[in-house]
């Protein structure tokens, strides 16, 4: 597997998410059974404990989210004449690559709770004091910089995140080579990747604004067309990014993935 040699810049994010608004409707059946299979699964485990639920849903998000970059590379084989997509293609990560993706959830977990640790020395470093009885400006300063520290130290965990669990299924990668993928890839693609990234928050916004709109007339069905909008928004971004990811790693390329030794890719980075 060869490092991205291409600089990716805006239009290349917003060609991704007309691509990804094309294929969603080739998904769309079998796509809103696996979202509510895990949010019914979320929702079970959220009533035993939240706190498991957190870990839980780090642990797990590899793979699927492998599951879900799978289903999007069969719907679009099949345009090509290939397999027609069912619900087992989402799980298809879960029987072939469960360890390693398990490995890198655990790897992410420990990782984002070095995050926290950083993100809580910097407030303690400052004194930064966030506390309900604090007078109210002084309350929603405190609170803006906490959140811009934390969105800050956040950052590296996201880069070296974005890609890898498809690295590591796609391409077969190891941990560390996922990760270290994963940052140049997000390094050669940023500007594609922030435009997506603006779209989606540009049509969130609108939707909200539109949503608050009529939330008056509608009552609660308008809070139910509301979430579905946003569901099907961020199914489009995920289907977006399977693009990027197809674009900036190709999958299926002859002779890639499977037959790729860590060592080739720890070189070529």
């Amino acid at each position: 597997m060869k490092k991205p040699t291409q600089t990716y810049t805006w239009p290349s994010g917003q060609q991704w998410f007309y691509q990804g608004m094309d294929l969603l409707p080739k998904m769309a059946r079998t796509w809103l059974v696996i979202w509510g299979l895990y949010g019914l699964i979320g929702l079970a485990v959220f009533q035993l404990n939240n706190i498991f639920l957190l870990l839980a849903v780090t642990l797990f998000t590899p793979v699927a989210t492998a599951g879900l970059y799978h289903a999007c590379h069969v719907a679009k084989q099949h345009e090509q004449g290939g397999a027609v997509l069912g619900l087992a293609d989402y799980f298809t990560p879960w029987k072939t690559h469960l360890n390693p993706l398990l490995g890198l959830g655990l790897v992410l977990l420990l990782m984002g709770f070095l995050t926290e640790a950083l993100t809580q020395f910097i407030f303690d470093a400052l004194g930064l004091v966030i506390d309900e009885e604090m007078a109210a400006p002084e309350l929603m300063k405190n609170a803006v910089i906490a959140q811009i520290i934390s969105t800050v130290a956040s950052i590296p965990l996201l880069v070296v995140a974005f890609f890898s669990p498809q690295l590591v299924y796609f391409h077969n990668q190891s941990i560390v080579g996922a990760l270290k993928g994963s940052y140049a890839g997000f390094v050669s693609a940023w500007r594609a990747l922030l435009m997506l990234s603006l779209i989606l928050v540009a049509l969130v916004m609108v939707i909200t604004f539109i949503g608050a709109l009529f939330a008056a007339l509608l009552g609660g069905l308008a809070v139910i067309l509301l979430a579905g909008a946003l569901l099907v928004i961020f199914s489009i971004n995920m289907c977006a990014q399977y693009f990027a990811f197809d674009s900036i790693y190709p999958i299926g390329l002859p002779g890639d993935g499977q037959d790729a030794t860590v060592d080739d890719f720890h070189t070529e980075i």
